[in-house]
């Protein structure tokens, strides 16, 4: 059996037929939608072997990429409502637009405003015992966080008691 008995009969040619009338990539379709379908996996493709994953690996790299994409929109929303609530608290406390978290926690450390306390996730130190401390960071290093926010809370907790006392 030869190659030209099986001419024609996909949705894509590398012969103009009756089905075969749109041309694009050097080849003919049935439709624009058969070519964009295929123009995506080539691209898939490409970007998959770019990141070392084999032609046959394409759902893993898909699963790989998308898991990528979820965490980045995670990390990205989760930084805009930091830096508006850091904003607003600055507001709140007559704070100037240069004051950072160390300024907030010398806020808390003189009102004790919950508000401060939650989004410095601090624990309330005063009734807090030593294994509620050590639970509580636990915690922060199980938990999602950025390692600079678990380190800077961890900082927090222990040293504002280490002050107190």
């Amino acid at each position: 059996m030869s190659n030209s008995s099986h001419v024609g009969t996909g949705v894509g040619s590398t012969v103009r037929t009756e089905r075969h009338t749109i041309k694009r990539w050097g080849r003919w379709w049935v439709s624009e939608e058969e070519f964009l379908k295929y123009r995506e996996r080539q691209v898939l493709r490409k970007r998959a072997k770019t990141a070392g994953y084999d032609y046959t690996q394409l759902d893993e790299f898909l699963e790989m990429e998308k898991a990528t994409h979820g965490a980045i929109e995670t990390a990205r929303s989760r930084e805009k409502w930091t830096q508006r609530e850091l904003r607003r608290l600055k507001k709140k406390h007559g704070l100037g637009p240069r004051a950072n978290r160390t300024h907030l926690k010398k806020v808390y450390e003189r009102t004790g405003d919950e508000e401060v306390a939650a989004f410095l996730r601090i624990l309330t130190t005063v009734t807090a015992s030593d294994a509620e401390k050590l639970a509580h960071i636990r915690k922060l290093f199980m938990s999602d966080l950025n390692p600079y926010d678990i380190l800077y809370q961890t900082a927090l907790t222990v040293g504002i008691q280490l002050r107190k006392k």
